[in-house]
């Protein structure tokens, strides 16, 4: 009995596994449409390109931070380094011997060419009031202000706060150095510049030293004036660890010897939202700034 049971049960598996193997043996060689062709290569298109994507992703991203960790300092250390071999070999900053460079920005082709600084305070600073009203000034040492959002009753906003406060510093430390401060300012309403410009005036930086940028939409296009517009080829910018990544890199790439100033000075509230924004971001503007994009 036992042994009658045991065949019927091997039986019923042989067949199982018969009609499933010949089940299979149909649907090969059944053709496939081409519409359903179509779709599988559409899928694997898209699979491929966005394998690709996140290659790109996190490449440009690795890129720009590991690039910018021996770029980036803290206020104490770009003037303890002012004189050291590091700064002077990477040309990043000038020492006080070499403080006559030219920072022009591009004038209308009946503008004369600009003068460099006088080596005397009264003359560097009446030279830079009338290089101010002309659109070409004249510095040994430049400050890049990145911009960010300002508040309705247009003050700075916490993170824009603590980018200023930090060129005020830097300014201090270097009072022949020029501070651009980007933003956007298409609208009358809202002005990062305006603000910017008044929050420096405000805490003791002389109106002719700071130059304003209004057409800083993006971090891009800041760095992009930054060297087809004004003709830096040595730059401080001034943001926070999170943004300097990509504005080094960037200014890198357009031709722009960069070190960042770090203008932490805590944990911002969507801290790690602009961190998640940063992401995309470093990939955009690095592409840009491969090929030179026109801002």
């Amino acid at each position: 009995m036992a042994f009658f049971i045991s065949m019927c049960i091997i039986s019923i598996e042989v067949r199982k596994f018969t009609m499933r193997k010949q089940k299979s043996h149909t649907l090969a060689s059944t053709p496939v449409s081409p519409v359903l062709r179509g779709i599988r290569r559409v899928v694997l298109t898209c699979f491929f390109v966005l394998g690709l994507g996140c290659v790109l992703v996190v490449t440009t991203n690795a890129a720009a931070i590991l690039y910018s960790l021996s770029h980036i300092y803290t206020l104490d250390t770009i003037q303890n380094l002012q004189n050291d071999s590091l700064i002077n070999d990477n040309a990043l900053l000038n020492n006080a011997s070499h403080s006559d460079k030219v920072l022009q920005r591009d004038t209308p082709s009946h503008t004369s060419s600009p003068a460099p600084f006088a080596t005397e305070t009264h003359n560097k600073q009446s030279n830079a009031m009338s290089s101010a009203q002309t659109g070409t000034l004249s510095s040994s040492r430049v400050i890049l202000v990145l911009g960010a959002s300002v508040n309705p009753n247009k003050t700075p906003s916490p993170i824009l706060r603590d980018r200023l406060n930090s060129a005020v510093a830097m300014y201090h430390a270097q009072p022949d150095a020029t501070i651009i401060v980007s933003g956007d300012g298409r609208e009358a309403h809202y002005n990062e510049p305006a603000v910017m410009k008044q929050y420096l005036v405000e805490h003791g930086i002389p109106e002719q030293r700071i130059v304003t940028d209004e057409r800083g939409y993006t971090t891009y296009a800041s760095m992009y004036h930054l060297a087809y517009s004004y003709h830096v080829k040595q730059c401080i910018i001034v943001s926070q660890k999170f943004h300097l990544a990509r504005a080094i890199s960037t200014g890198t790439l357009l031709g722009v010897q960069c070190v960042g100033l770090s203008a932490d000075t805590g944990v911002y509230e969507k801290a790690q939202l602009y961190e998640l924004r940063e992401i995309p971001a470093r990939t955009k503007d690095i592409l840009q700034a491969l090929f030179h994009v026109k801002k």
